[in-house]
């Protein structure tokens, strides 16, 4: 990569046009790479770059983002290579999941680019995305030796299909409940000898083109504003073919069904301070469950985690002793005036500062 005029190449949308947009990019691997790419190459206005993971030297193969990051967060090096080809375009570089990201850093941004590897991640950013009512473009393809691809844009129109809707009931249900987050990776179980498999990451190929389609559909969509939730089919083989098809709300998808208004909260702030600074007989309603009293299945250990209750049933470990195996004895969804855990500062429940809260009836 070499340091290039943005904006000026011929593409349908002005250079003036895409100087005004604020992406954000969750997802920093072989696909997310490729986008960041792409958009920098267009002259972006701002881009936000979020990804908790950190650059191995496998991701070295299918990004041209990290050369000698190895050992650095994905999205510092992410940031360090469009500030140095593509000075124009403001980034930031946030080291979490979504989950972990107050929704005040997003609410004003044009697109989400769903550039993740499991249906858990997506469904983490579908919800994001209904309760700010902001358009994704979300993006999957096959791994190593596999030439498939999908594209699938999500307007920001509340009758229209989100990620979840995609989802049969009982897989939702699922992921839901922290029980799956089956992923549909980059990466590959390449054969071995039958005792060890080592991952491969998918063609660069095949991610760079996969990722075209999606910045090109996702700048297209919302340029039009466009309505409709629909997903493209690709297959790069040898007999290449694309299908488009159109999606539906689905009535069993919760996405939809949230009512309330949603409230900033102070640096410092407790739930009990908000509920009072709102004048009602509210109830704040976490958007992600908080567990606040955990046990290790094998020494014992208990200890209050104070974190995302999905995140330790997926890969949570014991401080005392590095067990995996976590009994999470009380998970917490919503906090009212009485609740013992009012006057504990947002902070130290593990929810991320610049958040939006939702405040529902307290008969919720």
């Amino acid at each position: 990569m070499r340091n290039l005029d943005q904006g000026l190449g011929q593409t349908e949308f002005s250079p003036e046009s895409l100087r005004e947009l604020r992406i954000a990019v969750v997802g920093l691997g072989a696909l997310g790479g490729e986008a960041v790419r792409y958009l920098g190459l267009l002259g972006i206005g701002e881009l936000r770059l979020i990804d908790f993971d950190t650059v191995e030297p496998g991701n070295l193969i299918y990004s041209v983002l990290y050369r000698e990051n190895v050992g650095h967060p994905k999205c510092f090096a992410a940031v360090d290579a469009v500030r140095r080809h593509f000075p124009t375009t403001l980034t930031s570089a946030h080291n979490t999941e979504i989950s972990g990201l107050g929704f005040n850093a997003l609410r004003d941004v044009d697109l989400i680019l769903s550039c993740v590897d499991s249906d858990w991640a997506r469904l983490d950013i579908a919800y994001v995305a209904r309760q700010l009512s902001l358009p994704v473009c979300d993006a999957g393809m096959g791994s190593l030796g596999d030439r498939r691809g999908r594209v699938s844009f999500f307007p920001k129109a509340p009758d229209s299909a989100c990620y979840g809707c995609l989802l049969s009931s009982g897989h939702r249900r699922e992921l839901l409940c922290a029980r799956d987050f089956s992923s549909n990776s980059c990466t590959a179980e390449t054969p071995g000898n039958g005792t060890t498999t080592a991952p491969w990451p998918g063609s660069p190929m095949t991610a760079s083109a996969v990722a075209a389609v999606q910045i090109d559909h996702g700048l297209r969509s919302i340029t039009k504003g466009t309505r409709m939730a629909y997903s493209l089919r690709m297959d790069f083989g040898e007999t290449p073919s694309v299908e488009r098809i159109l999606h539906q709300v689905a009535i069993t998808c919760p996405f939809h069904e949230f009512p309330g208004s949603r409230v900033p909260a102070v640096p410092g702030e407790t739930p009990r301070d908000l509920l009072r600074r709102s004048g009602s007989q509210r109830a704040i309603l976490l958007d992600w469950p908080v567990c606040v009293d955990c046990r290790c299945g094998s020494c014992g250990h208990r200890w209050r985690p104070m974190r995302r209750a999905a995140t330790l049933r997926r890969g949570g470990i014991c401080p005392a002793c590095g067990f995996s195996g976590l009994q999470l004895l009380e998970v917490i969804e919503w906090i009212g005036l009485e609740s013992p855990w009012s006057a504990t500062p947002f902070l130290d429940l593990g929810v991320p500062e610049g958040h939006l809260h939702l405040l529902v009836e307290a008969e919720w």
